[in-house]
């Protein structure tokens, strides 16, 4: 224990640096929004009209006060040089949609390698400029620790400052079509990827566009599989709801699983409302997790990112 907690110390300068980092991005964000009111309850918007569905299945939901699972302090470490798989980092590519350049990092499991004729899962991690070089590499250290068989595709914001762009309204829609039309075909053009077992993650502001992603998909089979979001930045919890109104009028049910958390001292106030009027649409075969964690904004990742990969990938954990 001692010997961790004098680890931490060592990496807690860092931690700050990126929270400062964060908040004036959180700032700018909340600069550029429309005025519309971020504490809006989904269940005060107009009833959904009924849908037939083929899937009929009401999946119940699991609400908890999660306790994390310790991260080994080794996480916190942006050194490579101990991972048992494979980082392919700085690629890029450019969007002829948005018109940006995205840097993006590869984590490959080391069956990769050892087995060339599988496929595998992929977690597709946004806002990787804070979780990939220079910063850290936690959730290539969370994957690889646990020797978890899933690729990892940690992809940039661009410019400084651009997911206050691409990653909320009315910018979410362009981004949502690069990510879907130019980037996924990219990325599994040249790695063994299992199109049917995609996660997508994202945290702040980058997991309201996990949110907005999830209810923009209208694929059969549905592009992503699951969703992550922690403490996500509700934007406009009344466009979220007209999404979901334009997403289930096309008739078909969300088949998806999403994992939605929240920080006490973040955006719970608004997180949980949402959350809340989400599981009371009653809406078949969504799979809702939700977890409240103590703590600040700034925590969120390190909070959920051990419950819910144990959710996400349960089949390859030994408890």
């Amino acid at each position: 224990m001692k010997e961790i907690g004098i680890l931490w110390q060592k990496k807690k300068g860092c931690l700050v640096f990126l929270s400062l980092i964060a908040l004036v991005l959180s700032c700018s964000i909340e600069s550029n929004t429309s005025g519309d009111d971020l504490s809006q309850n989904p269940e005060e918007t107009n009833d959904l009209p009924t849908f037939d569905f083929d899937c009929e299945e009401v999946i119940p939901v699991q609400r908890r006060d999660a306790i994390s699972f310790p991260l080994d302090p080794n996480v916190f470490s942006s050194e490579n040089s101990d991972l048992e798989g494979t980082l392919e980092g700085d690629q890029t590519i450019v969007s002829s949609i948005t018109g940006v350049t995205y840097r993006y990092h590869v984590y490959l499991p080391p069956e990769y390698q050892l087995e060339p004729d599988r496929s595998f899962p992929v977690l597709y991690w946004l806002d990787a400029q804070f979780w990939f070089f220079p910063n850290s590499l936690q959730p290539v250290k969370v994957i690889d620790l646990d020797q978890l068989p899933v690729i990892l595709v940690g992809i940039e914001e661009g410019p400084s400052g651009r997911r206050a762009i691409d990653y909320t309204f009315p910018g979410i829609a362009a981004y949502n079509r690069f990510f879907t039309e130019e980037f996924i075909p990219e990325v599994e053009s040249d790695y063994r990827i299992l199109g049917e077992e995609r996660t997508l993650q994202g945290v702040s502001a980058s997991g309201l566009a996990s949110l907005v992603m999830m209810l923009s998909d209208e694929a059969d089979p549905p592009i992503f599989k699951n969703h992550l979001s922690f403490d996500p930045y509700i934007q406009s919890a009344l466009n979220l709801e007209n999404l979901l109104i334009e997403r289930l009028n096309v008739n078909a049910p969300l088949n998806k699983s999403l994992i939605i958390t929240s920080m006490v001292g973040g955006f719970t106030p608004s997180v949980n409302p949402y959350a809340e009027g989400l599981a009371a649409r009653n809406i078949p075969c969504l799979t809702l997790i939700e977890s409240i964690y103590n703590g600040d904004h700034f925590g969120a990742t390190n909070a959920s990112i051990g419950n819910a990969l144990r959710d996400v990938y349960k089949d390859y954990y030994e408890d």
